[in-house]
Order: structure tokens, then sequence, then C-alpha cells
């Protein structure tokens, strides 16, 4: 059973990733001519919820439920309908992908964070050229699985950091 307490923070959770996203949208794309490249701010809240364990129950659930809920918040409020196919399937291969790394305790926050990025970027790739019917798009593969790994690190460090912040 969840407490108000816990939905209470799962709430604010949820604003804050909805507002990194909002954020994010505002700031110009880091490679123009690289659709699909992005920080991934909005993710700072589930990579924290996935490690707060000690501090929520049902951590899992509520990280899940946090992610589903931000890509259909953000895609209604911002970037439309059909965004969220993509976003939507990111999010999800990326939650499970982190999860399992993070089950396994062989990975860091650092290296969850990274192995999540990674999978989004992948998992949006691959929703893209099955839409699209285009198999060309997977010469962006590299150039996505870099900036994959650049941004899962910076957020698995801004996690970090906030985690030691917090919680020390």
């Amino acid at each position: 059973m969840i407490t108000a307490k816990n939905l209470a923070a799962l709430g604010l959770l949820l604003a804050a990733a909805v507002m990194l996203s909002w954020l994010e949208s505002l700031l110009p794309p880091p490679v123009p001519s690289v659709p699909g490249i992005k920080l991934g701010l909005a993710n700072l809240p589930v990579v924290l919820l996935l490690y707060s364990e000690r501090r929520f129950p049902r951590f899992v659930l509520n990280a899940l439920t946090l992610s589903i809920a931000r890509v259909l918040i953000v895609g209604f409020m911002f970037t439309g309908l059909f965004n969220v196919v993509y976003s939507l399937s990111g999010a999800v291969v990326s939650f499970f992908v982190m999860l399992l790394c993070k089950l396994t305790k062989k990975f860091s926050v650092i290296g969850v964070s990274v192995a999540g990025g990674t999978a989004h970027n992948l998992a949006q790739l691959m929703i893209a050229v099955a839409v699209m019917s285009e198999p060309r798009l997977m010469s962006l593969y590299p150039v996505l699985i870099v900036s994959g790994i650049a941004a899962g690190f910076i957020i698995g460090v801004v996690a970090r950091l906030v985690d030691l912040i917090l919680y020390c």
C-alpha cells in the first residue's frame, strides 16, 4: 500500500521530471543534424527513484509509473502524440535495462544511467526504422550510442551527487 507521504514524493518527482523535460525543450539540440540527441534531464528523477529503495517501498513500480507518466504528460503537453511512441519505447526499454543492471549489483548509479541512456537511444532508433521502413537510419547508431553514453554519464553523476547531498 502506498502512503500519502510516498504518493506526495512521487508527485513531486513527476513534477520535476515534467519541468526538466520542458527545460530541456528550450535548449538547442547538441547535434542539430542528428535527430533525437538530448541530455535526458527528465530521466534524473527516474534514476533517483530506482536508487531509493531504502526510502520508498515499491520503488520499481513507482519508478516505472513515473517514467511512463512523464512521457505521456510531456507528450500531450509539448511534443504531440506521434512522439509519444518514440519516447515511450525508449523510456520503457531504458527502464528495464537500468533495472536489470541495478539488480545485478555490478554497476554503479553512473553505469546504470549509461546503460539506460544507450538503451533509450537504441530503442528509439529501432522504432524509427520500423515505423519509417528505412533501414538506412541505422547509420545514426554510432552517434546515438556515443550520445547515450555521454548523456547517461552526466545524468548518473548528477544522480550520485543529489543522492550524496540529500542522504549522506
